[in-house]
C-alpha cells in the first residue's frame, strides 16, 4: 500500500482502508498537529464495504498511544484492521495522517 495521507481542518473523521489481503500486517501511523488539536486515532474490524456500512454507526476502538491526544503521535500495530481513521473533536490549523501498511509488494 502506498503511503494515504489525510488532513482535517475542522472537526471530524477521516478513514483510511486497510489491505485485508496483506500477507504481513505491519502499519504504522504519524499524526502532525500545525496548531491545535484534540484527536484519537481509531481502528475497526467493521465491513467497510458491507451494504449500507454507516461510519458512524461502526464500531470503534481507540489506540492506546492516540486517544485524546494533542501532540504529534507516533504508533505502530501488528495486528491486522480493516480500517483506521482519524477522529478529531477540535482543530485550529491542520492536523495531519499519514498511514504507512507494509507487507505488499508492488504497490
Amino acid at each position: 500500500m502506498r503511503l494515504v495521507t489525510r488532513q482535517l481542518t475542522a472537526s471530524g473523521t477521516s478513514l483510511v482502508v486497510m489491505e485485508r489481503y496483506a500477507p504481513e500486517c505491519n502499519i504504522s501511523v504519524q499524526t502532525t498537529v500545525s496548531g491545535t488539536a484534540t484527536y484519537s486515532v481509531q481502528f475497526t474490524n467493521d465491513d467497510v464495504f458491507a451494504a449500507g456500512y454507516s461510519e458512524a454507526a461502526g464500531t470503534w476502538f481507540n489506540y492506546a498511544g492516540a486517544s485524546g491526544a494533542t501532540a504529534t503521535t507516533f504508533l505502530g500495530t501488528t495486528v491486522p484492521v480493516t480500517a483506521i481513521r482519524l477522529n478529531a473533536s477540535a482543530v485550529s490549523g491542520a492536523l495531519t495522517m499519514v498511514v504507512n501498511q507494509a507487507g505488499i509488494g508492488g504497490l
